[in-house]
């Protein structure tokens, strides 16, 4: 069964009746409640498509902002693309990082995981 697209928004209960158990599972293994991340300005570093930070901006949860080195074709508007080791962001303007679609497993050296890691603590 293919994929659905979900274009210009985040796919809602309707629309994908897993979504929820799916958002549950990713904050169960990044070991984050609501709670730590409510109000909170958070990055997505290698977001794909942005999935998880339109959900939970849409939520009102918080606020999430995708990165990742391709543009999405959904038309998420709170999406950055960029390297990660090359943020376009403010010193100190993100609360929290995660990275769901493995950005740090992207790094071809120590040096581009070091400097990856660099520009996360920077931001």
């Amino acid at each position: 069964m293919p994929e659905p697209k979900f274009e210009n928004q985040a796919p809602t209960q309707d629309q994908d009746p897993d979504i929820e158990e799916n958002y549950a599972r990713i904050m169960k293994s990044l070991g984050l409640t609501e709670e730590d991340i409510h109000d909170k300005v958070v990055l997505d570093s290698g977001a794909c498509e942005g999935e998880f930070g339109q959900y939970v901006n849409d939520m009102g949860i918080a606020k999430v902002v995708s990165l990742d080195v391709n543009k999405p074709e959904n038309g998420n508007n709170e999406f950055l693309q960029a390297e990660a080791q090359n943020l376009p962001l403010a010193e100190e303007s993100i609360d929290l990082m995660v990275s769901l679609g493995g950005a740090f497993n992207m790094a071809q050296s120590r040096e581009e995981l070091d400097q990856m890691v660099e520009e996360a603590m920077r931001v």
